[in-house]
């Protein structure tokens, strides 16, 4: 039995309408400026640090607030015992 030639097949690519959209946008904004800009980039770059350090001062004052009231309690627990 001889083998056989695997059969052809022929691929087409078509463009899909959003990637069309997103290729003809160049990744612009509404304002018409370009989101991959060194200065757009640094801008998210900047705007995610401030995020995080407004997340890191919400934890800090958490925490002196948790402490201020341990400190109460146990000062007010030596009181009531003493």
């Amino acid at each position: 039995m001889r083998p056989r030639p695997p059969p052809v097949i022929s691929t087409r690519m078509r463009v899909a309408p959003a990637s069309r959209l997103f290729s003809t946008s160049s990744l612009t904004t509404l304002a018409g400026f370009s989101i991959t800009s060194p200065a757009a980039i640094w801008l998210m770059v900047l705007s995610e640090r401030i995020r995080m350090v407004e997340d890191m001062c919400v934890v800090i004052i958490e925490l002196v607030i948790f402490f201020f009231l341990l400190y109460s309690y146990r000062k007010k627990k030596r009181r009531m015992s003493g």
